[in-house]
């Protein structure tokens, strides 16, 4: 009966055009998810100095706070300015070259990979930060 195989067909047109449509939308929530990860994943550019001047030669970088020591704190306090831009880091008030301090992996960036950098060298006092002095 060629009637019933027109409504397989039909059929499995119709299944096969759902399952397009939800690959589709699937594919679509999968990107826009990529999107939103990328854009809070590291928020803080690290800007040029307009006069390029070097951070003062006894500078400790990942010194955030500017205490003249590294602590759990200035990690802190470097996260928190990668999960919002306008917070104002303690050593930003102190040095208008403070991205140079801050910025240990020198990726141009301000990001969570700082933070754990610094927190690293807060735990382990002989742990080198990969900055060029």
């Amino acid at each position: 009966d060629s009637t019933g195989v027109v409504d397989i067909v039909a059929e499995t047109t119709t299944a096969a055009e759902e399952s397009t449509e939800a690959t589709t939308a699937a594919e679509e929530s999968t990107e826009a998810t990529t999107a939103a990860e990328e854009s809070t994943e590291t928020t803080t550019a690290a800007e040029e100095s307009t006069d390029d001047e070097e951070p003062p030669e006894n500078v400790i970088y990942g010194d955030a706070d500017g205490n003249s020591e590294i602590t759990a704190s200035d990690a802190t306090y470097v996260l928190q300015k990668t999960l919002a831009n306008s917070y104002e880091l303690p050593i930003e008030k102190k040095t208008d070259n403070w991205i140079k301090i801050i910025d240990v992996d020198e990726d141009t960036y301000i990001t969570a990979n700082d933070a754990a950098l610094i927190f690293q060298k807060a735990l382990v006092s002989t742990f080198e930060l990969p900055i060029k002095k």
